[in-house]
């Protein structure tokens, strides 16, 4: 049936009506997340639909695509597609299954230790200002108080370095973070471990070069991130903490319980308040949004001193684990190389959220994945990748 515009305009002329057209902790190490078809789950709600029509006009994901996020119960998928300055944004699903509300291009997700990446800019652009060094021990800056407790001498060789390179020797989490009993306990590395010499993938590392960077600056995380890449990036659509203008923008993580898709409580988005942000997990973003960084950050190393963009490509450890030569670790991201040549890797897995970004700099192309489903989201990964980047290149993190 033919609408009546929004100012309701009728014309009717010898007869003829003619009528206008309305004119859109279980934080996990990114480099465990593997496709891993088995354990979905396929009694799906169906919460697909036709999404309704919203400003940016982004398209729905390709058939194929939604045909994967449909049988592994996936709720909603955001994808952005980079190809030099030209950006492709799809959506799928729903913001969660109790409102069935279609998932927009505005919508937003957690992007879990993705934010890692923008955190490692961010850092490193203070580090271009000279506001600390890469291999000054971080306690000659500040005495973090759950370090001075460990009175461990092996704190005293920790870097932002390693930090960014995950080297401290820190476990990820000791527990979960922003608790009091967080607060009150002793950050130290594991007897196994050397700073600088092991790896161990850590979430704590990147909280503790927060605080010492809040402490040199006397500049919040979000303040941070907003002056040295937010803001100067665009990305009004991303925040490590919640903001009043995301109202009715938030989506709902989901997972699957004795083969029922449900939804996530108790990690809702807006429980990220200023006191909560973190630099390793807190990010919450659309993929539209996210790819300005991907672009302009990662394929471009807009804002950064050439040789500390080239940091995030330099090898620095190897990824302890995954025992694959075509993957390594820069500061900040995992160094990936295949058929199409190297890219910057980096995805995230909170509590009901999945999330996958790429960037190739050479190729001058990227890829953002966002899902509302954990571990239902995994499947999506690997399937965006051959589908949009081409299926004619090995990606070695779903291996």
């Amino acid at each position: 049936m033919k609408k009546y515009n929004k100012i309701g305009l009728v014309l009717i002329l010898i007869g003829q009506m003619v009528m206008g057209h309305a004119c859109s902790s279980g934080i996990e190490d990114e480099l465990t997340i593997k496709k891993d078809p088995d354990r979905y789950e396929t009694s799906n709600p169906d919460p697909d639909p036709d999404p309704e029509p919203n400003p940016s006009q982004a398209k729905p994901l390709p058939q194929e695509l939604a045909e994967i996020a449909r049988s592994n119960n996936i709720p909603g998928v955001q994808i952005a597609h980079i190809k030099g300055d030209q950006v492709d944004s799809y959506v799928y699903g729903v913001a969660d299954i109790a409102s069935g509300t279609p998932v927009r291009e505005d919508h937003l997700f957690q992007a879990a230790s993705i934010s890692k990446t923008v955190a490692t800019y961010a850092f490193l652009r203070l580090y271009d200002k000279g506001v600390f060094d890469l291999d000054v021990p971080l306690n000659q800056y500040y005495i973090y108080d759950r370090v001075a407790r460990a009175n461990n001498p092996k704190n005293d060789l920790v870097t932002a370095r390693h930090v960014l390179a995950h080297l401290t020797g820190y476990p990820n989490w000791v527990m979960d973070a922003n608790t009091l009993a967080w607060r009150n306990s002793v950050l130290e590395p594991g007897a196994a471990y050397t700073p600088g010499v092991d790896y161990r993938y850590s979430g704590e590392g990147f909280t503790y070069l927060q605080e010492v960077l809040k402490h040199l600056t006397g500049k919040s995380l979000q303040q941070i991130a907003k002056e040295e890449v937010f803001d100067p990036f665009g990305m009004a659509s991303t925040s490590y903490q919640w903001e009043s203008t995301f109202a009715g923008k938030n989506t709902i993580g989901h997972t699957v319980t004795d083969g029922v898709l449900r939804m996530m409580t108790g990690w809702g988005m807006m429980g990220y308040t200023q006191n909560g942000a973190n630099s390793a997990y807190s990010m919450l973003t659309n993929a539209k949004d996210f790819a300005k960084f991907v672009k302009r950050g990662l394929i471009d190393g807009e804002g950064l001193k050439p040789e500390t963009y080239a940091l995030l490509s330099t090898t620095i450890t190897w990824s302890n684990g995954v025992n694959n030569p075509n993957m390594s670790r820069g500061l900040g991201m995992v160094i990936h190389n295949n058929e199409k040549g190297m890219s910057l890797y980096h995805s995230g897995s909170n509590p009901g959220y999945i999330a996958y970004c790429i960037a190739y700099p050479d190729l001058d192309e990227g890829l953002v994945v966002f899902t509302n489903g954990n571990p239902e989201g995994r499947a999506m990964g690997g399937s965006a990748f051959s589908f949009f980047l081409g299926a004619d290149q090995t990606f070695h993190m779903f291996e």
